[in-house]
């Protein structure tokens, strides 16, 4: 026990605290919601929790000599943390970070085991909790959700995954240990359970920005889905987020008419829809698919309905139609040519998805190039879109590297996304090569602005600390690694581990190595083309 002079540290509620700014001094009163823990399982913060609210305190001394339950005050700094390496990522997306209170101090612990308060608490979804900009401050702030828990094996590690119930939306628990700190939640694992639980800070990228989970009290009230909310939910999930706010071009987009869930056991829900202006935005039956259209400016409402058994439901959706702005563009070719640093505007066709990078291969008649961009501009895009996009042409490569490095346009921008499944433009691919000539390219000389034909075999590899996909020739003499960060970015290639196929491939670069590796485009079996779509929602 030391002396502790708390009088230049004011107190608050938790409530209070988690609004004021960066290095004001705290003193607060509340109940450890659950500690948290570094590498090691050597506890290194805490959930403060009182009437008003909760918060983050975070410091290994601190959190070393408090249990769950104990009420106990203390004093520190308000603050909100970001990683070092991903603060200009951080401040690009308008994330302040982790809100928390720093250099904490132990002054009085009751020793106790007392429930933390929950009436304060709010009941959303984590639909909503992944959808709250990232620019709100939610971060340790507890919600109670209805969720599925998900327990992943993956390669030396476990990963937890929290999702709402439709099985997909949501993201994984928050871990230091391997996922060894939450080996208590395998009791739930597959179950819906009620979850109080914290999006504790969010990962920032370049490309993207988005929140992870910590778990504060799981409870197993054996859920029960009640059937007459089917329709509601369906609208919710499936149906409603199809639609943009407003439309520059026509998208010719097939609609979805049923849904399936596997986690509420429900099939055979319907979708209708209806425009109240026709001559604005409108639906037709093309080969028994139902498309949507966009045709005059103007603004409409679309009413979705669905039905499932004796149950029905209904939402408005309001879309607005705008003229097309007109671009004076560049073709691909032109842009690859162009200076680095050179701001360009290019029209072309989605190819496919980039992998280990977020973007995607833009492609006309005459050439091929890699775009990066934000998460949110290129998941909404799909391989067969005719875009217009804005961005910078440059060569990717590490000071002092004299290879060619990767070609690309990066800070990208969609200006108009003209959809449309238009025909992918191959004039221009090689099919003149094998796999070891692939595996031969110079790397002083550009290879990055092509796209290769060729037959290998998927080649699956697994070890106790990683898995990854490579490419063996047919005559087992060669193999050409793919750029990924593990199998799993090339799982729509697992069915194929094994056969030989035919890829198309393009060569790329990134970090700036003497060597080259391969992104598979698509594969060919027995005529069916499969694209990766994997940065694609």
């Amino acid at each position: 026990d030391v002396e502790i002079d708390d009088s230049i540290y004011k107190e608050y509620t938790v409530n209070e605290a988690r609004n004021l700014e960066t290095g004001e001094k705290v003193k607060l009163t509340g109940v450890v919601a659950q500690l948290t823990y570094a590498f090691g399982q050597v506890p290194n913060g805490f959930y403060l929790v009182d009437e008003t609210g909760s918060i983050y305190v975070y410091g290994a001394e601190i959190a070393g000599n408090v249990k769950v339950g104990n009420t106990v005050t203390i004093i520190g700094e308000k603050t909100y943390y970001v990683l070092d390496q991903e603060q200009s990522s951080a401040l690009k997306h308008g994330y302040k970070g982790c809100c928390q209170i720093q250099n904490a101090t132990l002054v009085t612990n009751d020793k106790k085991v007392t429930e933390f308060a929950k009436g304060w608490i709010e009941e959303t979804t984590v639909k909503k909790i992944m959808n709250t900009p990232v620019t709100e401050n939610i971060t340790t702030n507890i919600y109670k959700v209805t969720a599925l828990i998900k327990k992943v094996i993956g390669t030396g590690f476990v990963n937890y995954y929290i999702d709402d119930l439709d099985g997909i939306t949501g993201s994984y628990v928050y871990t230091a240990c391997s996922g060894e700190d939450f080996e208590w939640l395998d009791e739930f694992d597959g179950k819906i359970c009620t979850v109080y639980l914290s999006p504790i800070n969010a990962k920032a990228s370049a490309s993207d920005c988005f929140y992870r989970f910590i778990p504060v009290l799981v409870e197993n009230e054996n859920y029960e889905f009640n059937y007459a909310n089917t329709p509601a939910f369906a609208l919710e999930y499936y149906a409603k987020d199809q639609f943009l706010s407003e439309y520059l071009s026509n998208p010719a987009l097939e609609v979805v008419t049923t849904a399936t869930n596997e986690v509420l056991n429900f099939e055979g829900v319907t979708f209708t829809y209806a425009s109240n202006n026709e001559d604005i935005v409108y639906f037709e039956e093309k080969e028994g698919k139902v498309v949507f259209n966009t045709a005059n400016p103007g603004k409409a409402t679309i009413t979705i309905k669905a039905e499932y058994t004796e149950y029905s439901a209904s939402i408005n959706v309001e879309v607005e139609v705008k003229a097309p702005v007109v671009y004076e563009t560049i073709t691909v070719n032109e842009a690859i040519e162009s200076i680095d640093g050179t701001e360009v505007t290019v029209k072309g066709i989605v190819l496919s998805s980039l992998v280990n990078q977020v973007g995607f291969y833009l492609i006309d008649e005459t050439g091929v190039i890699a775009v990066t961009s934000t998460a949110d501009e290129v998941e909404v895009l799909t391989p067969g879109d005719e875009v217009i996009i804005k961005g910078i042409k440059s060569h990717k490569v590490k000071d002092g590297y004299t290879g060619a490095g990767q070609i690309n346009i990066y800070n990208t921008t969609v200006l108009l996304n003209n959809y449309g499944k238009h025909e992918t433009p191959t004039n221009n691919y090689d099919s003149t090569k094998t796999l070891a000539d692939l595996y031969a390219l110079d790397h002083t000389e550009d290879h990055s602005t092509q796209v290769y034909m060729v037959e290998a075999v998927i080649d699956y590899v697994e070890t106790p600390f990683y898995t990854s996909l490579q490419l063996k020739s047919t005559d087992g003499a060669t193999t050409l690694g793919l750029y990924c960060s593990g199998a799993g970015q090339y799982s729509f290639l697992f069915p194929y581990a094994g056969q030989t196929v035919t890829l198309e491939i393009a060569m790329c670069n990134w970090n700036s190595k003497d060597y080259y590796r391969g992104c598979v485009v698509a594969v060919i079996v027995d005529g069916e083309r499969v694209v990766n779509t994997l940065n694609f929602k």
